[in-house]
């Protein structure tokens, strides 16, 4: 079954970036309006890598009703007149500030770089050689086989009071913010890729899920489409690249991906809210102590 994966689209479309980046066809520094002309100028410079990395001070999707999309959108630009005209939250890489619709010009990005529509390019540069069967746009205006019924809690983001039926969305807007459907087994399929080097370059790898810094010199714990973090697994320190949806209408999702210990686990639901990463990390420990009592 297919279900929606929310923001974890972004360490998709992050990889979409890689591609591009190691055909000479992006620069991360370069303004994003080389690769997206109808993004008006701002009082500073937004690049490529500010808005991977949630530091070009871009708003975000608010999770009300009235932010959902309205439109359906056949391309990634399609859905940058939605944010165009806002002005900037603060200076660009002075701020954390996490933004869905940066990744929306992230994938125009992309679009523009490549020259086709992005879910084009995605399906030929990323699914399809990875053998991601199951992993599409979400959309509304056309069926989809084997797509799960959405839900959503009844009462307060609670599951705990039982759910009622997500009202129909359509997401495509959100491009490779939050607009894709998958399964657990295509994602770990892409999660094994981007360990082993299948997909990209180890050293782009490296790139993409390297934390970013701030002007201050302050280290934030995020990449250009990664959460980078330090957990205990199998009572030792382990590197954690993941990342994560909840609030999508429909959807939660964790993915994560521990490099040194060759472990990826992905666990979705199709009720927004679900506690997916709790069961994620229990999956993990489980096979990390089965890795570590198999070492000794």
């Amino acid at each position: 079954m297919r279900f929606r994966i929310g923001h974890v689209s972004k360490a998709l479309t992050s990889a979409g970036v890689g591609v591009l980046r190691e055909q000479a066809k992006l620069n991360l520094e370069a303004e994003i309006q080389t690769y997206v002309p109808s993004y008006p100028k701002k009082p500073w410079p937004v690049t490529l890598r500010g808005l991977m990395g949630h530091m070009a001070g871009l708003k975000h999707y608010s999770g009300e009703e009235a932010d959902v999309p309205s439109e359906h959108c056949a391309r990634a630009a399609d859905a940058v007149p939605e944010f165009a005209a806002d002005p900037l939250l603060f200076e660009p890489s002075t701020q954390y500030g996490y933004s869905t619709y940066g990744w929306v010009l992230v994938s125009a990005a992309v679009e523009g770089a490549a020259g086709e529509p992005f879910f084009s390019f995605m399906r030929s540069r990323v699914f399809t050689p990875l053998g991601m069967t199951d992993t599409m746009p979400d959309s509304v205006i056309e069926p989809i086989a084997d797509r799960v019924t959405f839900y959503f809690p009844r009462f307060s983001g609670d599951n705990a009071f039982g759910h009622e039926l997500a009202k129909t969305v359509d997401y495509s807007c959100f491009a490779g913010a939050g607009a894709f459907l998958s399964t657990p087994s295509d994602l770990v399929t892409f999660g094994i890729a981007m360990n082993s080097g299948t997909l990209l370059e180890p050293a782009t790898v490296k790139m993409l899920q390297t934390p970013q810094s701030l002007t201050s010199g302050k280290d934030i714990e995020y990449g250009l489409g990664w959460t980078i973090e330090t957990v205990e697994l199998a009572g030792a320190s382990a590197r954690l690249v993941s990342d994560a949806s909840r609030s999508l209408l429909g959807a939660s999702a964790s993915f994560l991906t521990f490099p040194e210990r060759g472990l990826v686990v992905a666990v979705t639901s199709n009720t927004s809210y679900a506690g997916t990463r709790a069961i994620a990390m229990g999956i993990a420990q489980v096979f990390a102590e089965q890795l570590e009592r198999t070492a000794r």
